[in-house]
Parts: structure tokens; C-alpha cells; sequence
């Protein structure tokens, strides 16, 4: 996980020590095109960070062969201009409704081909 929150950063790692979780890890820095981890990710996950189209300069050399990304996303307007800017040959993508009385939210699921 990445949170450059040191604050929340903190909290995470507390919890995965409370939990002994061993296949949970926290970089607690920003994630740029210039990251490095030591493993790739099957799922790049975030929320109200940036654009999806952004989100996916940031962090695609981490995601792994099979992996996909999936943000939480509001307006299904807002996310049809965001798909609108992906390279139908190197993603495909599900916009899900999520089951919400009171609110307007989708996850939006993308997958590299």
C-alpha cells in the first residue's frame, strides 16, 4: 500500500502489525513515475486523488501483467470524459454502480490488454 500521509501511513502499519498480516506492506511516500518496489501489484487502487487517466501516468510500471486498476468515482458524466483520454488499445474498462440510496458513485474498473 501507499500512503504518503505519514499520519495514516502510521496507522496502516500499526493495524497490520495488530492483525499479523504478512503479505501487507506500506510505502509511506507519494507514488511517481519514478517509484520503485520490490514487487509489482496485481490491484492499484485509489480515491479522490487524480484523474484516472493521471493515476495511471503515475503508477502503470507498477502494476503487474494481470492486474487492474479501481477507483472510486462519482458522476458517471465525469468518469465517461476520463475514459474518454485512455488508449482503447492498451485498456479496457467496467464503469460499476454501486448500490447507494443517497449518493452518486461507480467504481471504474480498468484492465491493460
Amino acid at each position: 500500500m501507499s500512503e504518503k500521509n505519514k499520519k495514516k501511513a502510521y496507522f496502516i502499519k500499526k493495524t497490520i502489525r495488530t492483525l499479523k498480516l504478512s503479505n501487507a506492506h506500506v510505502l509511506d511516500k507519494a507514488i511517481t513515475p519514478q517509484t520503485v518496489t520490490p514487487h509489482k501489484f496485481d490491484i492499484i487502487t485509489a480515491r479522490a486523488l487524480a484523474s484516472a487517466p493521471k493515476i495511471i501516468e503515475l503508477s502503470e510500471h507498477l502494476l503487474s501483467k494481470n492486474g487492474k486498476f479501481l477507483f472510486m468515482k462519482g458522476e458517471l458524466k465525469k468518469i465517461n470524459e476520463e475514459v474518454a483520454q485512455l488508449d482503447n488499445n492498451t485498456y479496457s474498462y467496467v464503469i460499476h454502480k454501486k448500490k447507494t440510496k443517497d449518493t452518486n458513485r461507480h467504481i471504474l474498473e480498468i484492465i491493460q490488454k
